[in-house]
């Protein structure tokens, strides 16, 4: 996999919108423009309205959770991070949305929230 990096939320959405990735990991707090603000625009964008979001944050709140599946995040991944848990995620949502399962994965991933 190539990752691509964004030193704040102003960088991730003109990188995003150049690079159109497969799967971005977003954190929430990013100077300039917050993780919530750059997901809200990404689903109003035809262009890049269908790229699984992975937010990662040390917000571990039911209002965070519930605000990131608002914006139609595929998972919510706390820090600290484990970098197999992160692995396994995006491993996961990758080859599920690639065959066809992208409604079943939302449905699981925030079917408790």
């Amino acid at each position: 996999m190539r990752v691509i990096e964004a030193a704040d939320g102003v960088e991730a959405l003109e990188q995003i919108r150049r690079e159109r990735p497969a799967l971005i990991l977003l954190d929430i707090m990013l100077p300039r423009k917050s993780g919530w603000e750059v997901a809200a625009e990404l689903l109003n964008e035809r262009s890049t309205d269908d790229v699984p979001i992975v937010f990662i944050s040390a917000l571990t709140g039911k209002r965070e959770r519930a605000r990131a599946q608002q914006l139609g995040a595929f998972d919510y991944l706390s820090k600290p991070l484990d970098p197999a848990v992160l692995a396994r995620s995006v491993t996961d949502i990758l080859d599920r949305v690639e065959s066809g399962n992208r409604a079943s994965l939302l449905a699981e991933t925030f079917g408790g929230a």
